[in-house]
């Protein structure tokens, strides 16, 4: 029954991340709940380790204020969970509005649970084509 629960708590986290309800969002996750997003700091504004409720806001903030515009639609995820893991598999698309450049990727996020709430959210993804989209060169 818990993995129906974990399914139902990572399937809300973009729904609540896209209405912008961050105090929602934080309520998922643990005190020091975290979420790790890939790729050079420099280069991509969400890349990085954020913890605990300061971190992730950060982090939140970074992806509402990224600077991209959804191309190419993005694909509703698939879901599949085991024990206190659940994996979401998804695609997307964005244009970088600063470079007038265009990326789409596969992504994977791996939740893992602590009781009902989000311990950890790892994202897996190739960033060469988002590196790509926001240099300037």
């Amino acid at each position: 029954m818990a993995e129906q629960e974990n399914i139902q708590t990572a399937g809300g986290v973009f729904p609540l991340l896209m209405q912008g309800k961050i105090e929602e969002l934080l309520n998922l996750f643990t005190p020091d709940g975290s979420w790790i997003e890939p790729g050079p700091k420099g280069i991509l504004p969400s890349a990085g380790e954020f913890r605990g409720p300061d971190g992730l806001k950060q982090l939140f903030g970074k992806m509402a204020n990224e600077g991209t515009e959804p191309v190419g639609g993005f694909t509703p995820p698939a879901i599949v969970a085991q024990g206190d893991k659940v994996a979401m598999f998804g695609h997307r698309g964005a244009k970088v509005k600063a470079t007038g450049k265009t990326w789409e990727d596969d992504w994977v996020l791996l939740f893992t649970f602590e009781g009902s709430k989000i311990k950890s959210i790892q994202a897996y993804n190739d960033t060469a084509a988002r590196v790509a989209a926001f240099s300037k060169a």
